[in-house]
């Protein structure tokens, strides 16, 4: 008979790594994907409210957690329904900051520019 305990070591290794990866974006096991909004001069709380308060009008948006450490807005969409890549990008905008790198179910951009190129593509698919 086969020994389990590499396999039930590695699975749990595994688990670990899965929830953590969840645990560092803000998000529960199993929970819609976040979206990580960099932020290159969100510098203090203020700027970090600033930026939450147009993010929580962006359709779509239940959550925002700011980290000034890593100039960053982890965005916890609602149930079955994600926010805009867009309209995020531009609220960021909108509140007076330039936003560095958008990383999302739709992808990773790092311009304005390339995001609405293909949210183009999107919304000619619907």
């Amino acid at each position: 008979m086969m020994n389990l305990r590499p396999r039930l070591l590695a699975w749990s290794l595994l688990m670990v790594a899965i929830l953590s990866h969840d645990w560092a974006l803000g998000q529960k096991p199993g929970a819609a994907p976040a979206t990580v909004i960099k932020v290159s001069d969100m510098h203090c709380a203020a700027c970090a409210q600033k930026i939450s308060r147009k993010l929580y009008a962006v359709p779509g948006v239940v959550q925002v957690k700011t980290n000034l450490k890593q100039h960053a807005a982890v965005i916890t969409p609602e149930k079955n329904r994600q926010p805009n890549p867009l309209a995020v990008w531009e609220a960021v905008e909108a509140a007076g900051f330039a936003p560095t790198e958008l990383t999302g179910p739709a992808g990773k951009f790092t311009k304005k520019e390339d995001l609405e190129k293909a949210f183009q593509r999107t919304v000619r698919r619907q």
